[in-house]
C-alpha cells in the first residue's frame, strides 16, 4: 500500500453517526500536539542521522558508474575472503584426509605413499572449498544488502530480459576457438620439465575428477570469484581497462601454482584472463565470460580424452 494512502486528506473532522454525547464525567482524551498529530512517519520513529559529506560523495562517485560496478564491497573485503578460501580449503582438505585414512585404515602420514589417493583427496577437497566461497559469498551479499545474490555477483542476462539460444551459442563457439587459439600457441612456447598439474593426468579415475570440476564447478566458482567479485572494485580503482588487466593478471597467478616453472602457460592463462574479464566487461554481465570459460575447459579435456584415445592411455603425453 502507497504511504500516501495513509496521510488524511484533509483536517476537517467527521462525525460518527450514533455517538453517545461526551458528558462532562467523561475523563478527557489526551490530544497530541497538532503539530505532533500532523507529522508524518509518527515522532515516535527513531530519526536518522544526516549522511555525511563522504557518504554523500560516495554516493555520487557510484551514481557515475556502470550499474554492474556498483557493488557494496571493497579491498579489505577481497582481503578478508582470500584469507577464508585458503583458510576453509585448507581446513577442508585436512578433514578429508583424516576421514579417508580413517575409513581406509591408513595411517595419515602415509598418505604420500598413496599419490592417486592424496590427489583425489585434493581435488574432492577443492571442490567443497569451491562452494564454501559460493556460501561467503551468498552471506555477504545478504550482510551488504545487495539484493538477490546472482544479481548482485554480475550474473545478468545477456539480451535485456531473457537469453536467446542464438547468443548462448554465439559465445561458447567464442569458448572453443579461444581454446584453439590458446593450443596452438602453446606448440611454440618453450615446454620445461613436469609441473605439479602434471601429477593429475597419471591415473584415469583422477582425470575424471579433474574434468568433471574443471567443467561444472571451476567456471561457475572461478568467474564469480574474479569477473563478479573482483574486477568491479579493481574496475572502480583503475578504470575499467586497468581492471580488465589487473583481473586477468591475477587469474593467471591464481594457476600459477599448478604450472610453476611453466612461464610460457602461465603467460597464456593469463592472456584467456584478459580475455575473460574484457567480454565480461563488455557486457557486463558475468553470464557471458562463463559461456566462454565452460566452453574453453571443456574443449581442452576434450583434446585431452582424444589425445589419450578415450583416457586408456597413461600417463599422458608419454
Amino acid at each position: 500500500m502507497n504511504d500516501q494512502e495513509n496521510i488524511p486528506q484533509n483536517d476537517t473532522p467527521v462525525e460518527a453517526q450514533n455517538a453517545e454525547p461526551v458528558s462532562a464525567a467523561t475523563p478527557e482524551l489526551s490530544v497530541a500536539p497538532a503539530s505532533a498529530a500532523q507529522s508524518y512517519p509518527p515522532s515516535w520513529f527513531p530519526s536518522q542521522p544526516p549522511p555525511s559529506p563522504e557518504h554523500l560523495a560516495a554516493q555520487e562517485r557510484l551514481s557515475k558508474l556502470p550499474p554492474d560496478l556498483r557493488v557494496p564491497w571493497g579491498w579489505i573485503d577481497l582481503v578478508v575472503f582470500l584469507l577464508f578460501y585458503l583458510g576453509s580449503t585448507t581446513v577442508l582438505l585436512m578433514i578429508a584426509m583424516a576421514g579417508v585414512a580413517s575409513f581406509r585404515n591408513i595411517p595419515f602420514t602415509s598418505l604420500q605413499k598413496h599419490p592417486v589417493l592424496l590427489i583425489g583427496i585434493s581435488i574432492a577437497a577443492q571442490a567443497a572449498g569451491s562452494f564454501a566461497a559460493l556460501l561467503y559469498f551468498w552471506v555477504l551479499a545478504q550482510v551488504r544488502r545487495a539484493g538477490n545474490f546472482w544479481p548482485a555477483f554480475g550474473w545478468h542476462s545477456l539480451d535485456g530480459t531473457c537469453t536467446s539460444g542464438a547468443t548462448v551459442l554465439r559465445y561458447l563457439f567464442g569458448g572453443v576457438a579461444l581454446a584453439i587459439t590458446v593450443t596452438v600457441l602453446g606448440y611454440f612456447v618453450k615446454r620445461p620439465g613436469p609441473v605439479p598439474f602434471e601429477e593429475f593426468f597419471k591415473a584415469r579415475q583422477t582425470v575424471l575428477m579433474i574434468m568433471a570440476f574443471g567443467i561444472l564447478i571451476a567456471p561457475l566458482v572461478e568467474e564469480t570469484i574474479f569477473r563478479g567479485f573482483l574486477y568491479p572494485v579493481a574496475a572502480r580503482q583503475f578504470g575499467v581497462t586497468a581492471g580488465v588487466l589487473f583481473t586477468g593478471f591475477l587469474f593467471g597467478g591464481f594457476h600459477a601454482m599448478q604450472l610453476w616453472g611453466a612461464w610460457g602457460q602461465i603467460a597464456l592463462l593469463v592472456v584467456v584472463g584478459i580475455v575473460l574479464t574484457a567480454v565480461r566487461a563488455r557486457t557486463g554481465s558475468v553470464l557471458a565470460s562463463f559461456l566462454l570459460h565452460v566452453a574453453y575447459n571443456t574443449t581442452l579435456f576434450a583434446g585431452l580424452y582424444l589425445g589419450s584415445h578415450g583416457l586408456r592411455d597413461f600417463p599422458i603425453g608419454k
